[in-house]
């Protein structure tokens, strides 16, 4: 989804009128049959984070749409270009997967994405490198329809440590949010969750700093 920064030309194999094919299996035949190059694609990501910072935001963290950039082939040159623009977090979602999260539609799949996590979580440590991740991962099992209850659960169930919460909060735009993004997502009900006087006074009385 999106249109790219870096020019079409290179990238057409995996666009569609002009803008990305949100599909990990065309962008994964495309790049095994050698009909994209990865240093294109790691061109178009250091575009998009120098596009970023011509409009004088500061990078803090990468991730990717859908956590693709676990897939070992991008990641490398991830990390390489987080070195470069001095860019010291990386989203690793490697949240614990229960037995009834695999009964889910997605559920497989989030087994696959724990299991890449948690391996270049522990790469990452072992080689010294100074990207920092957080230290638990929550959201996967509610993702797209956060509701009180999930966040109270991870709340009181806080280690110490960074703990990252996957949520997608806001407002429906039928304007400026495509119809694509509109979709399953309750953004208005998660921004409700998350302004909560439940959440805040948690926070509050638990001394959690955000």
């Amino acid at each position: 989804m999106g249109t790219p920064c870096s020019g079409i030309e290179k990238l057409s194999p995996i666009l569609k009128n002009g803008e990305f094919i949100d599909s990990y299996s065309h962008l994964f035949v495309n790049i095994y049959t050698e009909r994209i190059a990865l240093q294109d694609l790691k061109w178009e990501i250091a575009s998009q984070i120098i596009k970023i910072q011509k409009n004088g935001l500061k990078i803090n963290h990468i991730n990717g749409h859908q956590h693709i950039l676990m897939v070992h082939c991008l990641l490398k040159s991830i990390l390489s270009l987080m070195k470069k623009h001095q860019i010291p977090f990386l989203r690793v979602p490697a949240e614990i997967v229960g037995i009834s999260s695999l009964k889910s539609p997605k559920g497989w799949g989030f087994l696959i994405l724990e299991i890449l996590s948690k391996y270049w979580k522990l790469r990452l440590k072992f080689a010294g490198s100074p990207v920092r991740t957080a230290t638990y991962f929550h959201g996967l099992s509610f993702s797209e329809r956060m509701a009180l209850q999930d966040l109270m659960g991870v709340l009181k169930s806080l280690k110490p440590g960074i703990t990252e919460i996957l949520c997608h909060p806001g407002y429906r735009d039928s304007i400026s949010l495509p119809a694509h993004l509109q979709g399953p997502f309750l953004r208005e009900r998660e921004l409700r969750v998350l302004k909560s006087s439940e959440v805040i006074n948690y926070l509050s009385f638990r001394k959690i700093v955000l």
